[in-house]
């Protein structure tokens, strides 16, 4: 089960995966950290882009934190910058789980591929370029609607995003094998599906 915290400025309690959380630096500038990982106390706020976006929630935030951190403290960045910096790490982090996969023979990409990976009941998640060709996109996600096992869609990336990250040129479609890999994976884009505001499609699962 995962840890709860309470968002600093709606007063909301949720799991950590719907949170972001925030560190303060020793000069008083408050980061958000993405990883969890950054040493010290930190706060925690709504996972919501548009929330972020709003003049009185930072503010809230910088009243907030100041308080509880016994002083006064200041946002690394406001507005489109803090969004992007948050969208950005969210979006490397699921990133970094595709490479693993990948290196892990986990992943396999290209048309013809992915299309055997479905038919063989052997994908977990399909992902799919932003910008990738509709034609292909409905043939896959076709195949995917008639599968016994459910399969989760994430088209969170574009197909320079999905290249750098595999390793490979022009990369649009993705299956995704290993259940307790994509799992994870899906737990990642869910995080950056949600701050975006964009819902995750589900396909098949007859069984």
């Amino acid at each position: 089960m995962e840890n709860e915290r309470t968002c600093v400025v709606t007063r909301e309690t949720k799991s950590t995966s719907d949170l972001i959380r925030f560190v303060v630096s020793p000069d008083g500038v408050l980061v958000p950290d993405v990883w969890r990982k950054l040493p010290g106390r930190g706060v925690w706020v709504n996972a919501e882009k548009e929330l972020l976006l709003d003049k009185k929630t930072t503010d809230t935030l910088k009243v907030r934190a100041s308080a509880q951190f016994k002083k006064k403290v200041e946002l690394l960045s406001v507005g489109e910058e803090l969004v992007g910096l948050i969208e950005t790490q969210l979006k490397q982090q699921a990133l970094n789980r595709l490479g693993l996969m990948r290196a892990s023979g986990q992943a396999v990409m290209g048309f013809e591929k992915v299309a055997s990976a479905i038919r063989g009941g052997k994908i977990r998640v399909l992902v799919e370029a932003l910008d990738g060709k509709e034609d292909g996109t409905s043939k896959l996600q076709g195949l995917c609607r008639g599968g016994e096992a459910k399969t989760f869609v994430i088209d969170v990336f574009d197909r320079d995003e999905l290249s750098k990250a595999l390793g490979g040129g022009n990369v649009v479609h993705v299956a995704l094998l290993d259940k307790k890999q994509s799992e994870r994976f899906l737990i990642d884009a869910l995080r950056l599906s949600r701050f975006q505001g964009k819902a995750i499609r589900c396909l098949g699962g007859l069984v």
